[in-house]
């Protein structure tokens, strides 16, 4: 009997080289949009799934974002869909995809509005990455604040 774990690590570079070169494969082709289902599943069988990758690859086709994300959502969760966006710090994304998600407004527009209040993007970013709780993006953004900070003080 052979040992899952292991055929998990040798499954997952091979399904990962899969998508991605299927992915590259569509994207070539003429019409690639009209694949975008099928490119958009490439990122979400990847293994940690990219959900970040077709959001960016959604943003960058706004004409499609209705259907596309009502495709996600038959895959994804909602909130998890809404946090993965909030991670690009692109918060017309958010926006877009809270409202096309019908999150309630009361739930994510108070929190999208304290973000935008803060004039610094390092320590914005060091927010949400907080909010996250992706703890190394966030210390990494607030190192690179406070170094900004510094330097703006000793050059005043």
């Amino acid at each position: 009997m052979s040992n899952t774990g292991l055929d998990n690590q040798q499954w997952y570079p091979k399904a990962n080289i899969l998508c991605e070169k299927f992915r590259s494969c569509l994207l070539l082709t003429k019409n690639s949009i009209e694949h975008i289902n099928s490119i958009l599943t490439t990122y979400i069988k990847q293994s940690p799934i990219n959900i970040e990758g077709a959001l960016i690859y959604l943003n960058q086709h706004p004409k499609y974002f209705d259907n596309a994300i009502r495709y996600l959502t038959y895959f994804i969760d909602i909130d998890r869909l809404y946090d993965i966006a909030l991670g690009t710090y692109n918060f017309d994304l958010v926006l877009m995809i809270s409202e096309k998600t019908q999150k309630d407004p009361k739930e994510y527009l108070p929190e999208l509005n304290q973000l935008r209040l803060i004039n610094n993007y390092n320590w914005q970013k060091f927010k949400i990455d907080c909010r996250l709780k992706r703890y190394k993006k966030a210390i990494d953004n607030a190192c690179d604040y406070f170094i900004e900070q510094l330097l703006n003080k000793q050059n005043n």
